[in-house]
């Protein structure tokens, strides 16, 4: 199972590279429930890093990993 703050952190270096995701592919890629990826967006949104969207997420600004550790 996977530390909260490391799934973080990969959803960040993924949204880095493609720009957008969706929830569902995010729930296959780290084997949780979809709930489990909405409430870890839902953080990261909060945070100021993204920009939750209908299914999915997409970036406000180019991301830094370590911005998942606050």
């Amino acid at each position: 199972m996977m530390l909260s703050e490391v799934r973080h952190s990969k959803i960040i270096e993924l949204l880095n590279q493609a720009g957008s995701i969706k929830v569902s592919e995010l729930s296959k890629t780290y084997q949780v429930t979809e709930k489990t990826i909405r409430e870890d967006l839902e953080k990261l949104e909060a945070s100021g890093i993204l920009k939750r969207v209908h299914g999915g997420v997409r970036t406000r600004r180019k991301l830094q990993c370590d911005a998942a550790d606050s």
